[in-house]
């Protein structure tokens, strides 16, 4: 029996281990540092996936409140070999990395999370006139979390026959995830 609980409770010290070792970015509206704290958290949340799935063992964004705008191009050419506009941008998510938004990002307690008075917003307004088609994407991507945004302004404008274009173009499971003014 003793044996039996020591394993487990080093099987627990191993997993605690184990989530504590991943490693965490950090973005604020209008940040520009290297994601490494809030205090020098990046502005930008795309260079943040980026930079996790570039070296490759995924991780944690933690997004503090604010509005933030896709960046990336999902592609430089649609299905039809057509060149992509500044519509095509999306935030666009990658296996094995987790995105919490919510959180306060400043004060005395940046860490304090609530997705509702701390909204973060992933909003598909690229300018004054373009609406992206698809505000976030997530192709053959595994082990996605979406968690505590608001997810606004996608304009897909495709038929159900073309099956390119969503506002949320995303085949992965989220959680705490508003959905508004999506057409």
């Amino acid at each position: 029996m003793n044996k039996r609980l020591l394993f487990t409770v080093l099987m627990l010290l191993c997993s605690v281990i184990a989530i504590q070792a991943q490693t965490v970015r950090y973005v604020t509206q209008g940040g520009e540092g290297d994601g490494t704290s809030w205090e020098n958290a990046s502005g930008d949340i795309q260079a943040m996936i980026n930079e996790l799935d570039e070296v490759g063992e995924g991780g944690v964004i933690r997004v503090a409140q604010g509005k933030y705008i896709p960046t990336q191009k999902v592609a430089e050419t649609d299905i039809n070999d057509v060149a992509t506009t500044e519509r095509d941008k999306a935030f666009l998510l990658k296996s094995n990395i987790s995105l919490y938004g919510g959180y306060a990002g400043t004060g005395n307690s940046p860490d304090h999370r609530d997705f509702e008075l701390y909204a973060s917003v992933l909003d598909g307004a690229i300018n004054q006139t373009d609406m992206a088609y698809d505000v976030v994407v997530a192709v053959k991507a595994d082990n996605v979390v979406l968690d505590g945004f608001t997810i606004t302004n996608g304009r897909a404008l495709y038929s159900f026959e073309d099956p390119t274009g969503t506002s949320l173009g995303i085949g992965e499971s989220f959680s705490n995830a508003k959905i508004n003014d999506q057409e």
